[in-house]
């Protein structure tokens, strides 16, 4: 993966300012279980619509 293609992601998902189901904004967050939820619900809300990624 190139990291313009992850820049511009980046940039447009920072210019929407939405959270969905599929994009979650966290900052400070160092707890490893927290995160491990996180991105396990990120993972199953992407296979449930039938997205290839989740950020």
């Amino acid at each position: 993966m190139q990291v313009t293609y992850l820049a511009n992601i980046i940039q447009q998902k920072i210019k929407s300012l939405d959270e969905d189901s599929v994009t979650e904004f966290k900052v400070n967050n160092t707890n490893p279980e927290t995160i491990g939820e996180y991105i396990s619900a990120l993972s199953n809300s992407a296979a449930l619509k039938n997205v290839s990624q989740a950020f």
